[in-house]
């Protein structure tokens, strides 16, 4: 899924290219919008994809995530998962929620990686926690493919780890369900919804039946 939006002056065209002429990744990101849209310019699915990849390659997350999506569909592009995996997760690893989303999709899907229902899930849940309502949705249909288990104790031995949600983990109690995502050292990565809110975390295996 793109990111689409940007300034709709047929003027702005003639700045943000000047701009992205210049090196501009912001203005590379835009202009490659405007192109992507055929907004001031004539609708150029080609040239949308080299400003975004432009852009991409500066370390811009929205072009990251834009281009990933070109490359998904083979739009302006030749269609390749590897590529558009790639550049998923260069945008997921900062954070966007967008690319998230398209990165769990990714793994769901078995696209350009082997599939791996709980990497999906692992990054829906951290694209929900981003403010995407549409992958509170996917997490349900990952979640069909995995076991759920239940926490053991009544007290969780809580480890840091990345996404781990410390303070609704350490409220587990005995019984509630739970799904792990994957096992190392004697810890595992679970996922659990608490208030209707996905969360992730890291507890002992001792803690979990």
């Amino acid at each position: 899924m793109c990111r689409t939006k940007s300034p709709t002056s047929g003027s702005a065209a003639q700045w943000f290219e000047r701009a992205a002429e210049a090196g501009n990744a912001a203005a590379q990101f835009q202009l490659g919008l405007l192109y992507l849209e055929g907004e001031g310019v004539d609708e150029s699915a080609e040239l949308a994809a080299r400003w975004f990849e432009l852009a991409a390659e500066q370390g811009h997350v929205a072009a990251q995530n834009n281009i990933g999506s070109l490359y998904e569909t083979g739009r302006g592009v030749e269609q390749s998962y590897t590529r558009a995996f790639e550049w998923y997760e260069r945008a997921a690893k900062q954070n966007d929620p967008f690319a998230q989303n398209n990165l769990g999709a990714m793994h769901a899907r078995g696209h350009g990686v082997e599939r791996n229902h709980a990497w999906a899930v692992f990054w829906f849940v951290m694209a929900a926690q981003g403010g995407n309502d549409l992958a509170k949705e996917n997490i349900e249909a990952s979640l069909s493919n995995l076991e759920e288990m239940q926490i053991a104790g009544s007290r969780v031995n809580i480890r840091a780890g990345a996404s781990t949600d410390f303070d609704r983990i350490a409220s587990l109690t005995r019984g509630t369900a739970v799904y792990v995502l994957g096992s190392m050292d004697g810890w595992s990565q679970v996922y659990f919804q608490q208030d209707n809110v996905p969360a992730l975390g890291w507890i002992s295996n001792t803690l979990i039946e």
